[in-house]
């Protein structure tokens, strides 16, 4: 339904006005958004915020058969009564409409993003590092050498011992490692009553 809506503040009869091209949607993304005091007007959010739910309407004054109507319309409004209304913008496009939609717009991934710009410019922005495969088979032959050294050997596991915390079942005197020994077995452990 193709239309103009407004949510109107009773008691000072401040409006914010908009036009979709699907009003029961949109006004439903408003009433989430203010609910969730996410709305993308700062004006109608602390209105909201302040005075509370139950102080406001939502009134749909006319519904038009094109959407190019109803962009004029909510223009006209917007011209009119600006100083008046909880809108910010002074525009009357907005995120429902479906061309103005930033999903819409050329460039909004940013593969295409990506796909503009040269490699050149890539690494220029990010650095060299960027898009170049890293040469795995010196980490192997270095790791090789490592562990073929003893005495490497002996510092790893000198490094490695008094680090893992030992733990003893309290139900059958299994023991093992402190983590996986609490997270898995004692809750299972065949000796528990």
């Amino acid at each position: 339904m193709i239309g103009l809506y407004a949510i109107v503040h009773v008691p000072t009869n401040r409006a914010y006005v908009g036009s979709s091209i699907n009003i029961k949607r949109r006004i439903k993304e408003h009433m989430t958004d203010l609910r969730a005091k996410r709305h993308h007007c700062a004006h109608l959010q602390n209105a909201w915020s302040k005075y509370g739910a139950k102080q406001f309407v939502v009134k749909t004054p006319t519904i038009l058969s094109g959407v190019e109507i109803a962009r004029e319309i909510e223009q006209a409004f917007l011209d009119c009564f600006l100083d008046q209304l909880f809108n910010t913008k002074p525009s009357a496009v907005g995120g429902a409409w479906g061309e103005y939609s930033p999903a819409k717009q050329p460039d909004w991934h940013m593969k295409t993003v990506m796909q503009r710009m040269t490699p050149e410019e890539r690494k220029a922005i990010w650095g060299k590092a960027k898009g170049t495969k890293r040469n795995g088979a010196a980490y192997v032959v270095g790791a090789a050498k490592r562990l073929v050294d003893p005495e490497y050997r002996s510092k790893l596991s000198e490094a490695c011992k008094g680090k893992r915390q030992v733990v003893e079942c309290p139900h059958c005197g299994l023991t093992g490692g402190g983590g996986n020994m609490r997270r898995y077995h004692f809750d299972k452990c065949g000796s528990k009553k």
